[in-house]
């Protein structure tokens, strides 16, 4: 599937806080339903690459894609899902002068975005492993 994101507001037909019955409806019912942590709040849906989080209220609060996926999440017509760590670092410093890296990744709070890339310490080019992307209040 094809994603395209829109900060803070969409990926494709999703939108964020949108209700878990009407993402079903989209979707379809999902290939699991789990608790991601100890901490989770509610339950997470689990999609073919993908998961959906969502808050107590059961809104979408966050998606998360990995590595492994067949999906194309598409910011300014480039697929962020197949860039390495520091072609996304390079890419996303032209939309985030406050971007943020951190030894496990990258965090994009204005873009509402962070990337999980723990091997880019040994190699710049490291492979992306997941994609996070979330709404407004996500992390406070």
């Amino acid at each position: 599937m094809v994603f395209n994101f829109l900060p803070y507001a969409s990926l494709g037909g999703l939108k964020f806080s949108m209700d878990r019955a009407d993402v079903r409806k989209l979707l379809g019912t999902p290939n699991k339903e789990f608790m991601k942590t100890a901490f989770s709040k509610n339950t997470t849906d689990g999609y073919l690459g993908f998961h959906i989080y969502y808050d107590t209220g059961n809104k979408v609060e966050a998606i998360e894609f990995t590595d492994d996926s067949s999906n194309n999440v598409v910011f300014q017509e480039v697929n962020l899902l197949t860039q390495s760590f520091q072609e996304s670092v390079n890419f996303l410093s032209a939309t985030d002068d406050e971007l943020k890296i951190e030894n496990d990744g990258l965090v994009s709070s204005n873009l509402g975005l962070a990337i999980y890339a723990p091997e880019h310490t040994l190699n710049p080019e490291a492979k992306i492993e997941s994609l996070l992307l979330y709404r407004k209040g996500y992390f406070e």
